[in-house]
């Protein structure tokens, strides 16, 4: 499954990739400071890889992480490639690993990088099983100013999945106003099975909680939210609008457990779930009800990240 999403950085002034072991002016070590740039944009892309060395598959996973200040500058294009305006001088810097880790982070993560020099393999990294290089970061500037700053790399399935490398990120870049990007997903993770398990980032509730009929997790960003709308009467006149989202924001995952599903040659797959995580089952009870278990609907294109999933299960029936 490709992870594929778009944010936002309310601020950004320090940043470090490297090694924790490294210091400041090791030649394969990043480290920007004082930037005090705020409300930048950010594309994630995760891809699983598979190699074949000799006569053995390896799996891991390959990530794109893209820092930018505004939209038209830079962008990851579908097929894994990255495109930019030509006026955009670009700085490749290699990252690499002498104690099989490497830790990335922004603002007061960046100081906690720094601050765990002389542990061995800290919280703060995360493990590679290997020294060398990791990956690279290339600088993007305009006219002598940071534009965007592009950090790839690679890591062994092993020693994380991809569901982890997304929550690390996520939180040591501050990521936040998560929009989860159209991707066409295997069937393997397509098709969901009762009794699987995933992360949505919204869904509809079926029980009755007030008059609330859809809950969505803060960290992802309703699309409609925001956006202007003009119309123009029949007299000529126009009016502005701004459309607002009416889902309730909640703080915890929402994590479902499948229970059916239905096929709709239009729209792709929906679910019938109920809803696992007891925090947020505790969170919609203070919101007025005293129900244990919460039935919600949810599409293919809520889901987040899959959180456990038998693909020797056979399809429900449609």
């Amino acid at each position: 499954m490709k992870l594929r999403y778009k944010g936002k950085i309310k601020n950004l002034n320090h940043i470090v990739v490297s090694d924790p072991y490294y210091k400041k002016g090791t030649w394969c070590r990043y480290e920007i400071d004082d930037l005090k740039e705020k409300d930048w944009l950010v594309d994630l892309a995760i891809y699983p890889v598979e190699d074949k060395i000799g006569k053995y598959y390896v799996k891991g996973l390959e990530f794109m992480l893209l820092l930018k200040q505004n939209e038209e500058d830079c962008s990851i294009e579908k097929e894994g490639s990255i495109s930019y305006l030509s006026d955009i001088n670009i700085k490749d810097y290699k990252i690499g690993m002498d104690t099989a880790c490497i830790a990335l982070g922004i603002n007061n993560k960046a100081k906690e990088i720094i601050e765990s020099r002389g542990e061995w393999q800290p919280s703060c990294a995360i493990r590679t099983g290997g020294d060398g290089i990791f990956g690279d970061v290339s600088e993007g500037k305009k006219n002598g100013k940071l534009s965007f700053l592009l950090i790839t790399g690679y890591f062994d399935e092993e020693f994380i999945n991809q569901n982890q490398l997304f929550d690390y990120l996520k939180e040591k870049f501050e990521i936040a106003d998560l929009i989860k990007e159209d991707v066409t997903l295997h069937d393997d993770n397509r098709v969901l099975n009762k009794g699987d398990k995933v992360e949505v980032s919204t869904c509809f509730i079926l029980n009755d909680i007030k008059g609330i009929k859809e809950i969505r997790n803060s960290s992802y960003k309703n699309k409609v939210e925001g956006t202007h709308l003009e119309i123009i009467n029949p007299d000529g006149s126009k009016e502005e609008t701004i459309l607002k989202a009416n889902d309730k924001l909640v703080n915890n995952p929402i994590e479902v457990e499948v229970i059916d599903n239905f096929y709709d040659y239009e729209t792709g797959y929906h679910y019938k779930g109920k809803i696992i995580n007891k925090d947020l089952i505790q969170e919609l009870n203070k919101l007025g009800n005293s129900e244990s278990i919460f039935n919600v609907n949810f599409s293919e294109f809520d889901v987040v990240k899959i959180l456990e999933k038998d693909i020797e299960k056979g399809d429900l029936e449609l």
